[in-house]
């Protein structure tokens, strides 16, 4: 029979490891609910940012993201609109389309404040989120402009006549004449030089009869291409003050053809009534005379109508320049009626430095 005192021992060692298992365990599922505490924690925190993907109300929406970048951009605060928009984009779930219109965003952002290389990076994103964005067109205009600000001016070149090149393939028309001259794979030929000679006023096109003359002009042309070519790859062209004018040209060029093919189809001339035109001013200018000065010759020196009594040519452009006008009139006035035009000429007022004034 063992000893009391051995039994004792041993029953005491056999309590000691009991308790160091139970402590293990305890420590073990302390560690699990830890870790799951910590996970419940993660999944709450990606809900709070992105929003619930099984269609609980979010915390804060992607929606309320896009809000306060646009909030951060509109204030002002550029670099922390940009932070702001790229944890949009990161965090949340965004669609190719979106992703492109916030890196155009980014870009331009960065434009602004003449960090040219970084806009060039968010401007390559939206080529890589979306090849087919319709932002194409101003895309191609925003990397050749931060090409050409960052001094890599060849590679804007390149950029430049890529991007134009499918449009000057369908519109060149076929070669005209020797190459006169060359802009890297541009020609520019005679029938070319031809046409910008014909813009010029006659009494310019006459001057143009010497070869020193000519080579100065197709210089001058060649030079003329190269600072177009140079704004364009600035983004000149679509600087909004510069796009007004042009749209003022544009408008300029559109109302004289409409004006021009209206009255082609209006006016006539019949040379019964330019006769009798004539020969009524005519009349009516030697009557005046007579009774001025007592005799009956028409006053050469004075008057409207001088020229009348020997020119009927000039009555002739007198009398189709009226029957234009009160033609074109007539014409304004129909399209007024149609569109339901209203004017309010009492509201007009300006005072003498020709500022708009206050209407009482």
């Amino acid at each position: 029979m063992p000893a009391p005192e051995y039994m004792n021992m041993v029953h005491s060692d056999e309590v000691k490891r009991l308790l160091r298992s139970q402590f293990i365990a305890q420590i073990a599922a302390l560690s699990i609910l830890v870790a799951a505490i910590l996970a419940v924690s993660i999944i709450m925190i990606s809900r709070m940012r992105a929003g619930d993907a099984d269609g609980q109300a979010p915390l804060w929406s992607a929606g309320q993201q896009r809000m306060l970048a646009t909030k951060l951009k509109t204030e002002g605060l550029t670099d922390e609109a940009v932070a702001a928009f790229e944890d949009y984009v990161d965090r949340y779930p965004v669609d190719n389309a979106e992703r492109a219109n916030v890196y155009f965003a980014l870009g331009q952002m960065r434009y602004g404040q003449a960090r040219y290389s970084d806009a060039l990076a968010y401007f390559y994103r939206v080529e890589i989120a979306d090849p087919e964005t319709p932002l194409k067109k101003e895309l191609g205009v925003q990397i050749v402009s931060c090409l050409e600000r960052l001094g890599r001016t060849i590679d804007a070149s390149y950029a430049l006549a890529t991007r134009t090149a499918l449009r000057a393939q369908t519109n060149a028309p076929s070669r005209r004449g020797a190459v006169v001259a060359t802009i890297g794979p541009r020609e520019i030929t005679l029938g070319d030089l031809a046409d910008e000679l014909q813009k010029l006023p006659p009494a310019t096109q006459e001057q143009m009869n010497r070869p020193d003359r000519i080579q100065q002009f197709l210089r001058d042309h060649v030079a003329a291409r190269l600072l177009a070519d140079k704004g364009r790859r600035l983004g000149l062209a679509d600087d909004p003050a510069i796009r007004r004018q042009v749209d003022d040209v544009e408008t300029s060029l559109i109302i004289d053809r409409v004006v021009n093919d209206e009255l082609r189809a209006r006016v006539t001339i019949d040379p019964a009534d330019v006769k009798l035109f004539y020969e009524a001013r005519k009349a009516a200018l030697t009557n005046e005379q007579t009774r001025a000065d007592g005799t009956n010759e028409t006053n050469r020196t004075h008057g409207t109508y001088t020229t009348y009594s020997n020119d009927y040519a000039a009555a002739e452009a007198v009398y189709r320049s009226e029957k234009s006008r009160r033609a074109l009139d007539d014409f304004v006035k129909e399209l007024m009626a149609a569109e339901r035009v209203r004017l309010y000429p009492e509201r007009v007022r300006f005072d003498a430095r020709g500022q708009q004034e206050e209407n009482r």
